[in-house]
């Protein structure tokens, strides 16, 4: 590409060095440490590239923007990102620049850190204690696939550190802490499912999510589509928190209980409730498209809680 990455053509990820870009929904995977203009509030997003104005100015690193100088008035580059708003208020921003380079605490910077740092702790501490990682593997001669122990992938160890950014997965994770639950992640591959037909889907075990690292290929398999449905702007992220909607131990977290399915009704119930509270929670907070439909076009957008 035009910055010199290295494109992950088959995932559909860009390698920036530091960290990993998913250029289909325009966020990184993972939180950027450093907050690089405490002035510009887009610069809070940890996962936005070059504060949501990707034409100004490159990302080498992916840590840090760099080009221009805000300082000769461009607003289109980089030692300070300079909008007009911010032009307009140079002196301000000299002054407030001085303090940093003085070494001078900023209780922006240092907040919104903590707050990240905080969030992090918290995921690695669900990440380490509280789940169990298992790979779908074909026997031959077997009709069904066995389910096999296996390391927790990058993949969804960085959509787990995301939804932990959340206020609603901060509420998921403490649950499951609290009650020293553990959620089993079973991945399903194209070997053992190849129209991923079983993929993002809780099993009747009460805290089991089966998933695919693969969401470009599970979105192509989807035969139904409804205006709004989501599909398009999916992440690992907004569909394992979407799963979150459906386990026992994530309901629990904001005092709900699982709807028993006895018909299409409890079904349409219980996904309605999931896309409404979990993975539109997760969407909000990181500007993506909300989702408005599940089974039929805006019901997730007119649903109002248990019908």
């Amino acid at each position: 590409g035009y910055t010199d990455h290295e494109h992950l053509n088959e995932q559909q990820l860009i390698h920036m060095n530091g960290r990993i870009y998913d250029f289909n929904v325009g966020r990184f995977l993972s939180v950027d440490p450093f907050l690089q203009f405490p002035e510009n509030s887009q610069s809070a997003n940890p996962y936005s590239y070059i504060l949501n104005n990707p034409m100004s100015g490159t990302d080498p690193t992916g840590y840090a923007a760099t080009g221009g100088d805000c300082t000769t008035g461009s607003n289109t580059g980089f030692e300070g990102f300079c909008t007009s708003v911010q032009l307009a208020d140079t002196e301000s921003k000299k002054k407030n620049k001085a303090k940093v380079d003085n070494g001078q605490k900023n209780e922006s910077r240092t907040a919104v850190r903590d707050n990240r740092s905080t969030n992090d702790e918290l995921s690695e501490k669900f990440i380490s204690n509280n789940v169990v990682h298992k790979t779908e593997k074909s026997v031959k001669g077997q009709y069904s696939p066995i389910e096999v122990n296996s390391e927790i992938p990058e993949e969804l160890r960085s959509a787990l550190v995301q939804i932990g950014q959340t206020k609603l997965g901060q509420k998921v994770y403490a649950q499951f802490i609290k009650e020293g639950k553990t959620v089993t992640f079973v991945e399903v591959t194209k070997e053992t499912d190849p129209t991923y037909g079983a993929a993002f889907q809780v099993t009747a075990e009460a805290d089991e999510i089966l998933y695919s690292r693969d969401v470009a290929g599970y979105v192509a398999s989807r035969e139904i589509r409804v205006a709004g449905d989501g599909l398009n702007s999916a992440t690992l992220g907004s569909l394992i928190s979407h799963e979150f909607g459906h386990t026992q131990t994530g309901l629990a977290a904001v005092g709900q209980s699982p709807i028993p399915v006895y018909n299409l009704k409890d079904k349409s119930r219980e996904e309605l409730r999931a896309s409404s509270q979990f993975e539109n929670a997760f969407r909000q907070h990181y500007g993506m498209p909300i989702r408005s439909s599940y089974m039929k076009e805006n019901d997730v957008l007119n649903y109002k809680g248990d019908l």
